[in-house]
């Protein structure tokens, strides 16, 4: 998996926990899904800025 932001000195925000408090990690590079059902929700952060809306997506590993 890997992800994407188009904006500048933006960074990448994950977690693949449920709920309303999750542990948010910084992304840093491809990582590997394990096999089974995924969902992984992130969100672009900048420092000074306001944090994009979250998006999901659900992966189903084979």
């Amino acid at each position: 998996m890997q992800l994407y932001c188009a904006t500048q000195g933006a960074s990448i925000a994950y977690t693949m926990e449920a709920g309303d408090n999750p542990r948010w990690r910084l992304y840093t590079g491809p990582m590997r899904l394990e096999p089974g059902r995924t969902a992984l929700r992130t969100k672009a952060i900048r420092i000074g800025y306001k944090e994009s809306p979250e998006a999901m997506a659900v992966f189903n590993v084979e």
